[in-house]
């Protein structure tokens, strides 16, 4: 498994460009950037982002959604609950 997919501008690979290249020979984990949207953006915008990270990541297998590293102190509660809201739909575990 490669982990934790970290988005630019703090990482150097983004999730289409890992799926791309491994996505058929191992495992993703990641790609949700703590400091950005998570942290300051909306409870839409997050909803948003766990949307697009499943939509790129999901197909075929082999992806564990996560934050990119982890919860930056101060992370609005009510935008995990709304990270947690998308997994659910997805019929993930949060």
């Amino acid at each position: 498994m490669l982990e934790t997919l970290t988005p630019p501008p703090l990482g150097d690979t983004t999730l289409r460009e890992a799926k791309d290249a491994v996505g058929r020979v191992m495992c993703l984990k990641g790609n949700m950037l703590p400091t950005g949207v998570l942290l300051h953006g909306t409870p839409q915008e997050c909803a948003r982002e766990a949307e697009e990270c499943l939509r790129v990541g999901a197909p075929g297998g082999g992806f564990i959604f996560s934050v990119a590293d982890n919860l930056a102190p101060g992370t609005p509660e009510e935008n995990v609950a709304a990270v947690a809201r998308v997994l659910q739909q997805w019929k993930c575990k949060p």
